[in-house]
């Protein structure tokens, strides 16, 4: 989620650091341009001196770089320059202040020598909750629909995800940061939006999460009822997708909490159609096709040892995305 002016002023304000100001100011007339397109900014005065709050528009920048900028920020608009960061990781923060770079994580620290140098119980992003085994549900179908949607490598916008997937910002900004944890993409910033920058085609990026994937399917019941808004899934679906005979019975999915609702006694042990609980609402990634999409399949269907279902599905795999 983009740091706003305000929210380093909140911060500030409730440690006692007077901050007035906050127009905002063009690099270009000032900077090289390779340094300029790289922050957005804001003219300030914190605790009675000039600044410019600087916002980068990038996560990806290394903490030397952003040591040279600060001394050029400083002599082109005799101004102290204040990078103001989200999170930042305890070697990040260490290098910043070794080059005796002002900066701020609002919530977290605050390094303004010396006027001001706190920091949380909760500073460093590495404090996040330990990462599971697997990708949570959210991680999980945002790669997916990239995979699925986007050209790889390159960036995909998170309008572009709220498009199609119908995600709150919350969960959207979880999911890419989960995804930036584990290596699989890195956030990015722009003037109107946020995204994530992919660095590797669709095969290296599957491969790197083929570990995390965990099968979209919670539980498998049989079910004689007709299911609203189900798609198909397992064997059912993966026959429309090759050329392998479905099952004598259907195969079909729900998220769970849709799931939860079948009556008791539309369930029984050993005759009538599957019906699969998702972790994830299985309509968010099928393009209205009435299918499970192709990789939610391909994983639910992973530990199959029917060899006409695993060359299917590799097939499938193949055909998907390269």
């Amino acid at each position: 989620m983009k740091l706003t002016v305000t929210q380093v002023r909140n911060y500030l304000n409730r440690l006692g650091v007077c901050i007035a100001g906050g127009e905002t100011v063009d690099l270009r007339t000032a900077l090289p341009l390779n340094i300029a397109g790289r922050y957005d900014a804001v003219r300030s005065e914190i605790a009675g001196e000039k600044c410019i709050i600087l916002f980068p528009r990038s996560e990806g920048m290394p903490p030397e770089d952003i040591a040279l900028h600060n001394g050029t920020v400083r002599n082109a608009l005799s101004a102290r320059p204040v990078f103001a960061f989200s999170r930042l990781d305890r070697e990040f923060a260490a290098r910043l202040k070794a080059a005796k770079v002002a900066y701020v994580v609002p919530s977290r620290q605050v390094f303004l020598p010396p006027t001001a140098i706190l920091e949380s119980d909760r500073a460093y992003a590495e404090d996040e909750k330990p990462l599971g085994a697997h990708l949570t549900p959210w991680a999980q179908v945002v790669l997916l629909d990239c995979l699925l949607h986007e050209r790889l490598p390159g960036v995909v916008w998170f309008s572009a995800l709220r498009g199609r997937l119908n995600i709150t910002p919350v969960n959207l900004s979880r999911a890419a940061r989960e995804l930036e944890r584990r290596s699989l993409a890195r956030t990015i910033r722009s003037k109107r939006d946020g995204g994530m920058e992919f660095s590797f085609d669709k095969k290296r990026v599957w491969d790197k999460a083929s570990p995390v994937f965990v099968s979209p399917v919670r539980s498998r019941v049989r079910v004689k009822t007709k299911l609203k808004d189900a798609v198909k899934s397992g064997v059912t679906a993966l026959a429309e997708y090759s050329d392998i005979v479905d099952n004598d019975f259907l195969t079909f999915a729900l998220p769970a909490n849709a799931a939860k609702k079948i009556p008791e006694a539309k369930i029984h042990r050993y005759d009538g159609d599957i019906m699969e609980s998702w972790r994830y609402d299985p309509r968010l990634l099928n393009d209205g096709k009435g299918l499970a999409d192709p990789l939610s399949l391909y994983i639910s269907l992973k530990g199959v040892t029917d060899p006409r279902i695993q060359i299917a599905t590799e097939r499938l795999l193949e055909k998907t995305l390269w």
